[in-house]
């Protein structure tokens, strides 16, 4: 039996509290689940059941290579699973994830994959073995059965920023959209670069919270180390417009207590510390609102439930005759619903009509500025710099308008995701109105012609936006050799430029206006997804509900039919069922007042 004690706000360890509200959530759906009265509502309860034991957090960790990101992680584990090395190791993306052996799975372009060892990871993820992810690996899966990930913390290694592997760059932008917090890794010496700055702007818009963690800070006296800590600190307020907390840690000597069973050296590290911060926040942000979402999912199907035990009381009071008018007249209205139904697909249209317009002002905006910035740099980088040759032109002129086109397009890409996603959910709250002021009214329309004078609202649902923008960069590589062997050549130097510098125009606009409107299409693709989803699980819930009161009223006509003895056992069962209720429902009303006062 689930224990009665609801823990206060107070309490420290929520990660702890977490683990328990979640059991208890799911003993009280499988309690459900089980009860002849939720007999309708068995899908729906396995997709909350799902919900609370499949649930994952993201804890990405990002900075410049070389800063001791794969150290931290093994830290964490305790012991040195992810390989570490004096060059920059990690090639692609890995994911650490709760899992009773350790083992990897290797996850390929093409969609094939493989199970090895963890002694085999070098081999997929360093830059020596796969240099240039010339093995084609799109992620790798790492299983680890730690503690710190059991309750669904999803630990992500991500290439180095700035590293000297253009690729990790890319990749590690393409993640940002997909993480609950971040962790910025940057070492006692030297102190943040330019480089990690520029990425900080960049990434600071698009995630919820991000952990700044000075690492190597055995590196340092206290003295220096306190002067390190404090110029950073103004670095990254006027980054953030904020006093940020700075973590510092040595995560080799943590891994080192770790494997030692040393508690000192892992108090000196500061790795503990960091550690419960970390998860105390998770369980915060995503913790708390996978709970509060669940117990609303859970208070709807228990009021509709009590509903129609209500609902079911009033109709053995009413006559054979009357619950034959009731049914025909209920049949009438549900036809009547069905203009709504379509209003609310005209709601959705317009919605998509509206981002997508968004969209195309944006990328407008977009394209005049990039345009003119790639121009600029081409000319002063290449265009206009009369020490290359006609050779040296096509070769650095192609590695930059390559490299500027992705870095250009790359930050837009990101805060046109951030701006259409914030956008559609503030939009479908309000369509979320309008559907649950359509399924009350059934539920009243129904009591009334029941005589019934007091029914249950149902607490309005939330829509959460499930589907990411997976959009990725498409290839921008330009070949400029077919030059060296045309006009081009033979041209004076004068002319040649001028040429060039026609035809990099040209490749600007073409390349920028393919990569949009990609984008586009996506974007297009994911909002009717969106909707079609929405407009489905909405016609699914009106049907279910029209089906569920219909033979609702059924019964009691045959049971009218039957006689007496029948109606007196059911009025019996349906005082057990509504006490039944209120004890779930007394229940989950406590676990949402606890993570509503830990906000």
């Amino acid at each position: 039996m689930p224990s009665d004690k609801t823990p206060q706000p107070t309490d420290s360890n929520l990660i702890e509290v977490f683990h328990d509200h979640r059991n208890r959530l799911i003993a009280l759906t499988k309690k459900l689940h089980g009860h002849p009265i939720a007999q309708h509502y068995s899908e729906t309860l396995q997709k909350i059941m799902a919900n609370l034991e499949q649930n994952r957090f993201r804890l990405v960790v990002l900075g410049q290579f070389k800063r001791g990101k794969s150290t931290f992680l093994n830290a964490l584990l305790s012991e040195p699973i992810l390989p570490m090395d004096v060059i920059p190791v990690t090639a692609v993306i890995t994911e650490i994830i709760f899992g009773p052996q350790k083992k990897a799975q290797i996850l390929f372009e093409n969609g094939k994959s493989v199970e090895i060892e963890v002694e085999q990871l070098t081999a997929f993820v360093s830059e020596e073995q796969n240099p240039n992810n010339a093995k084609k690996v799109d992620k790798v899966i790492v299983y680890h059965s730690s503690h710190f990930l059991k309750e669904g913390l999803i630990l992500v290694d991500t290439p180095g920023v700035g590293s000297i592997h253009q690729h990790n760059t890319r990749l590690t932008r393409e993640y940002i959209p997909n993480v609950d917090a971040a962790l910025f890794l940057f070492s006692a010496d030297p102190p943040l670069t330019e480089l990690e700055q520029n990425f900080l702007k960049l990434i600071l818009p698009f995630i919820p919270q991000i952990f700044f963690v000075l690492n190597k800070k055995d590196y340092l006296q206290p003295a220096s180390l306190e002067k390190v800590l404090q110029f950073n600190r103004q670095i990254i307020e006027k980054l953030t417009g904020q006093a940020p907390t700075i973590w510092p840690i040595s995560a080799l000597n943590a891994l080192k207590a770790k494997q030692q069973n040393d508690q000192q050296l892992l108090a000196e590290s500061g790795l503990d510390q960091l550690q419960t911060s970390l998860q105390n926040f998770l369980m915060n942000h995503r913790g708390r609102l996978v709970i509060l979402s669940n117990c609303d999912r859970l208070l709807r199907l228990v009021r509709q439930m009590e509903n129609f035990i209500l609902m079911e009381q009033k109709a053995q009071q009413l006559s054979v005759e009357n619950l034959q008018q009731n049914i025909e007249q209920f049949k009438n209205y549900s036809r009547q619903m069905e203009h709504r139904q379509q209003n609310l697909s005209y709601l959705l249209d317009g919605l998509k009509k509206r981002l997508v317009e968004m969209f195309d002002t944006m990328a407008e905006n977009f394209l005049k500025e990039a345009q003119q910035k790639i121009l600029e740099k081409m000319q002063s980088q290449v265009i206009n710099n009369r020490q290359l040759t006609k050779a040296d032109i096509t070769r650095k002129g192609e590695q930059l308008l390559n490299n500027e086109i992705v870095n250009q397009f790359e930050p837009f890409r990101l805060q046109a995701e951030k701006q259409i996603k914030e956008s559609y959910l503030t939009e479908i709250m309000q369509i979320n109105k309008e559907v649950n002021e359509i399924i009350n009214d059934i539920y009243k329309y129904s009591a009334q012609l029941l005589g019934l004078t007091k029914i249950s609202s149902l607490p309005q649902e939330s829509w959460r936006f499930e589907s990411q923008f997976y959009y990725k960069t498409w290839e921008v590589v330009t070949t400029l050799d077919y030059l060296e062997k045309g006009i081009w050549m033979l041209l004076p130097d004068k002319f040649s430029r001028l040429v060039y510098h026609r035809k990099v125009k040209q490749w600007i606009k073409e390349k920028l206006d393919r990569q949009c409107g990609r984008l586009r299409s996506d974007f297009l693709y994911r909002l009717q997804d969106s909707n079609r989803e929405y407009l489905y699980e909405f016609r699914q819930t009106l049907e279910k509900i029209f089906k569920t009161i219909s033979e609702l009223m059924e019964k009691y006509l045959n049971q009218k039919k039957l006689g007496e003895k029948e109606l007196e056992m059911a009025m019996q069962e349906q005082k057990k069922h509504l006490a039944f209720l209120n004890t779930i429902q007394k229940e989950i009303e406590n676990l949402k007042a606890f993570w509503n006062q830990a906000n």
